[in-house]
C-alpha cells in the first residue's frame, strides 16, 4: 500500500469537510490537476454552478409545473443587473472560488473583480487583455479555442465574489464558480505573488503536457500489456481482486482497415464495459470508441484525463473499488478483432476505498429514462429543446461528456447547457450555446480547424463545420457535485427544415458505491444514425490545431 494515495485523499476529505480548517489557495490550485480527488465523497452544502449571458426571457411557473419560452436564445448580453452602464456578471454570498471565464467577444471595456466586499477592485483591465495576458503567462490554464476566449485562474474568496464588466466589455460570457459549504474558510486569492505565480505556472505546465501519465509515481503500481483478440459475437475479461484503482486505460485498436467508414464502425461494434465490487450490473458501458470522448472513429486529440494518440485510445480517470474489478471488451461485428490494453492499477486499503466514489460512464443516443417525454417533444412540449445527456438519482459527481453532432444541413450549435442540480426546477447553470460550453464560439474562423485543452476539444469537424461534429468537455476542478440527483441537458436545435439534430453521448460521472448506471445497454442497431450519403463523401481529415 503506498501511503501517498491515501493520505492525498484524506487530507482533502478533513480540508473541506470541518469547520475551523481552511482551504488555501496552493488546495484549490491543486484541484485543477488532481483526478483522485473526484473519487472523494461528496461533501454536503458544496455547490458548483454558472453565471452567464444567457436569455432570461424562458420562465418556470410553479402553479403549473411548466415552462414556457423555454428555447430563449438571445444569449448575447443577458447578466444578473445593470448598474448605470455596467453590467453584473457574478455576484455570490459565502466562501468559494471562480474557476473559469469564457467569451465569444472579449473587447475593450473593463472587468472588474472585487472579493470579501472590498471597493478596490482585486483585478481591473479590458476584457480582451484580462485573457490575452493570462495566455501569454499561462499558456495551459489560458487559451483561444476557435475565437472562444477561456482561463482557468482560480479566484477565491472568503465571503464574496462580484465580477463587474463595464460598457464596451463585448458579448457572451460564462462564470463557472464553487460555494463551499457553510463555515468553510477559504483563503482569499493572494494576489499573484511569486508563490502565486510559481504554483499557476506548475499547473498551466500539466495542462500544456496533458496526454502524459499524470499520477505519481507508485512503487506497488502494477502495469502491463496484453493483446486480445474477440471473435466475432464473443469477449474477452480483464480482472483486478481485492482494493485497489484503475488509474491508467490504455487501448490500441490493431489491424484497422484504411477506410475510415469502416473504422467507425468497427468502434461501435467493439464495447467496453466495467463492473466494479463483484456487481452484477456495470458502472461502465459504452462502444469503445464512445467511451474514450471521440465518435466516430480514431480521432486524434489529447485533454488531461482522456484522449487518443497515434491510434491509441488513452484513459486516466481514477476508478476506485473495493471488492475487484472486471473490465470486459466485447465484439458485436462479424469479424474478428485484436485490441492491445494496457491497464495500471494500485493497491488501496478497503476501508479507504469502501468511502470513494465508483466512475460511471454511459452511452445513449436519446434516451429520456427518468422523464416525461412527451414534455421535450418538438410539438407541444413546455420542455423542448432540452435533450437528455444525464439522469441520474444519489450522491455523486459530474465530470464530463462527449457529443457527436449528426446534422444534416446548417449550424447546430445554438443548444445551451442546462444543468439542474438536487431537485432544481429552475437549472443552476443555463448555457449560451452548445459550443460555449465546449470552449470555442461559432465554430471558428475559415478554415474550420479542430483543436484541444486540458478539459476539451473538438477533435472530429466537416469542412463546413454543419455536422459530423465531435467534442468533449470534461470538469476537474468544477465537477458538479450533488446529493440527491443530477439533471443535464444540452439543447437539440432544429435546422432549416425543422429536423432537429441528432445527437449521441457518452457521460461520465462519479456515483455512491452499489449504485446502477440508470440507461440499458444498446443494441449494435441503436448505435448507428443514419449515414446522409452525400454529405458524408465530403468528410475529410482535419488537421489538429497546434
Amino acid at each position: 500500500m503506498k501511503p501517498l494515495l491515501v493520505s492525498a485523499i484524506a487530507s482533502w476529505i478533513v480540508t473541506v469537510s470541518l469547520a475551523g480548517e481552511t482551504v488555501t489557495y496552493r488546495n484549490l490550485v491543486g484541484r485543477l490537476t488532481n483526478l483522485e480527488r473526484l473519487a472523494t465523497p461528496v461533501i454536503p452544502g458544496e455547490k458548483t454552478f454558472a453565471s452567464t449571458s444567457h436569455d432570461r426571457g424562458g420562465k418556470y411557473d410553479p402553479k403549473t409545473d411548466t415552462y414556457g419560452n423555454w428555447s430563449a436564445n438571445n444569449d448575447g448580453g443577458g447578466c444578473i443587473r445593470r448598474e448605470g452602464e455596467s453590467q453584473v456578471m457574478v455576484e455570490l454570498e459565502g466562501a468559494g472560488v471562480l474557476w473559469r471565464i469564457w467569451s465569444a467577444l472579449a473587447k475593450e471595456g473593463h472587468i472588474r473583480i472585487y472579493i470579501d466586499g472590498g471597493e478596490k477592485p482585486i483585478i481591473d483591465k479590458p476584457f480582451g487583455d484580462y485573457f490575452g495576458d493570462y495566455e501569454k503567462d499561462y499558456p495551459g490554464l489560458a487559451m483561444t479555442l476557435s475565437r472562444g476566449r477561456n482561463e482557468f485562474i482560480p479566484i477565491s474568496f472568503a465571503k464574496s465574489c462580484k465580477i463587474v464588466v463595464d460598457k464596451g466589455w463585448g458579448a457572451y460570457f460564462h462564470c463557472t464558480h464553487t460555494i463551499f459549504p457553510k463555515d468553510t474558510q477559504v483563503e482569499p486569492f493572494p494576489g499573484f505573488t511569486p508563490d502565486v505565480v510559481a504554483l499557476l505556472k506548475s499547473a498551466s505546465d500539466i495542462w500544456k503536457n496533458r496526454g502524459t501519465h499524470p499520477y505519481a509515481p507508485a512503487a506497488e503500481a502494477s502495469s502491463g500489456k496484453k493483446t486480445l483478440k474477440i471473435a466475432p459475437g464473443a469477449s474477452q475479461i480483464l480482472e483486478r481482486a481485492g482494493a485497489g484503482a484503475v488509474r491508467v486505460l490504455k487501448v490500441k485498436p490493431l489491424e484497422m482497415p484504411e477506410n475510415a467508414v469502416a473504422r467507425e464502425d468497427i468502434l461501435r461494434e467493439l464495447t467496453i464495459t466495467i463492473s466494479w465490487d463483484g456487481a452484477s450490473s456495470p458502472g461502465v458501458w459504452a462502444p469503445l470508441g464512445d467511451f474514450f470522448a471521440t465518435s466516430p472513429g480514431l480521432n486524434s486529440y489529447k485533454t488531461l484525463p482522456m484522449g487518443c494518440i497515434d491510434g491509441t485510445f488513452y484513459c486516466y480517470w481514477y476508478m476506485p473499488y473495493s471488492d475487484g474489478m472486471k473490465m470486459v471488451f466485447a465484439n458485436d461485428g462479424k469479424e474478428a478483432r485484436s485490441l492491445e490494453v494496457e491497464l495500471e492499477t494500485v493497491p488501496l486499503m478497503k476501508s479507504v476505498a469502501d468511502t470513494l466514489l465508483r466512475f460511471s460512464a454511459v452511452w445513449h443516443a436519446g434516451d429520456f429514462t427518468g422523464l416525461d417525454a412527451k414534455r421535450f417533444m418538438q410539438t407541444g412540449g413546455d420542455r423542448w429543446p432540452d435533450w437528455p445527456l444525464l439522469v441520474v438519482q444519489g450522491k455523486g459527481r459530474f465530470v464530463g461528456m462527449t457529443e457527436h453532432i449528426w446534422k444534416f444541413g446548417d449550424w447546430w450549435g445554438e443548444g445551451d447547457e442546462k444543468f439542474f442540480i438536487d431537485g432544481e426546477k429552475v437549472p443552476s447553470t443555463i448555457g449560451t450555446g452548445s459550443e460555449d460550453y465546449i470552449g470555442y464560439a461559432w465554430a471558428a474562423n475559415k478554415p474550420f480547424i479542430t483543436f484541444d485543452s486540458a478539459l476539451a476539444a473538438c477533435s472530429r469537424l466537416r469542412p463546413d463545420a454543419n455536422e459530423d461534429t465531435s467534442v468533449c468537455r470534461f470538469h476537474v476542478c468544477d465537477d458538479l457535485p450533488f446529493m440527491n440527483g443530477f439533471q443535464g441537458f444540452i439543447e437539440v436545435m432544429p435546422n432549416k427544415n425543422c429536423r432537429p439534430c441528432l445527437y449521441d453521448t457518452c457521460v461520465y460521472w462519479y456515483a455512491e458505491k452499489g449504485a446502477k448506471i440508470p440507461y440499458p445497454v444498446v443494441p449494435l442497431d441503436g448505435r448507428r444514425h443514419a449515414r446522409p450519403s452525400s454529405e458524408m463523401k465530403s468528410v475529410v481529415p482535419v488537421t489538429m490545431a497546434k
